[in-house]
């Protein structure tokens, strides 16, 4: 098993796993263990992205695996889904390999907006988490919400849209301090105090400590669908007060 480090901790198996380091060299150390090792079978568990940095992660390094290893790649893409690839999951961007089998997970409650979760996989994997008692026994989310949620498609793709336009705009006024990846709305500062200068102007941005409450706050910008031009131009024009 090898476990990416910035991995969601909700799929941690017991604690933050030792791996260090970016995921590309993760991505490297993980291809050469599995291609040099004895063992035939191999989980492999990530998220589909770095959303605090942010970064989108690339598996195509799984090309390179020997076709006589069997893979389990468990990707938690909670961050991702209904953003990244035209607003579709990680699933389609996978590897497509006969000894490679894939296992999406998400939580719909960010970008989706709805209290509910999701795994994506083959049929014979999805058949056998349903004849597993936490599957069983979990609580199905409201019907309302699924219901509003598969009637949605064509506001989905409307925001969406405005999202990305969104995004272009607020990039073409930030400097090289932020850091982001195309398309998605996350923008990371390295700035301690920037949240609290922002308030000062009635901006709240997001800033919270992660993975561990002990750990050092991150502050980002993040955007929504939701969010008007004059909204963005407000907080570049605030940002360029003191920056």
């Amino acid at each position: 098993m090898a476990i990416n480090s910035n991995t969601h901790p909700s799929i941690w198996i017991d604690e933050q796993p030792e791996a260090n380091g970016t995921f590309k060299n993760w991505s490297k150390e993980t291809l050469q263990l599995i291609n040099t090792s004895t063992e035939k079978n191999w989980i492999l568990i990530s998220n589909a992205m770095n959303n605090l940095v942010p970064e989108v992660y690339d598996f195509s390094f799984l090309n390179n695996i020997e076709p006589d290893k069997n893979i389990t790649l468990i990707v938690d893409d909670s961050h991702g889904i209904g953003i990244n690839n035209q607003g579709l999951s990680a699933f389609s961007s996978l590897p497509e390999r006969e000894n490679i089998s894939h296992v999406v997970v998400a939580s719909m409650a960010k970008a989706l907006g709805v209290d509910a979760g999701l795994i994506l996989g083959s049929e014979k994997i999805i058949m056998q988490l349903k004849s597993t008692s936490t599957f069983v026994g979990a609580s199905p989310p409201a019907a309302a919400g699924i219901y509003a949620f598969m009637h949605a498609e064509s506001i989905y793709k409307k925001q969406w849209l405005k999202l990305q336009d969104n995004i272009n705009l607020l990039t073409r006024n930030l400097n090289q301090s932020w850091k982001y990846a195309p398309g998605f709305p996350a923008f990371l500062i390295d700035d301690a105090t920037i949240d609290q200068q922002l308030w000062k102007h009635n901006i709240l941005i997001s800033s919270f400590p992660y993975p561990t409450p002990a750990s050092k706050p991150i502050n980002r910008v993040i955007l929504c669908s939701w969010h008007e031009h004059s909204d963005i131009n407000r907080l570049c024009n605030t940002i360029g007060l003191f920056s």
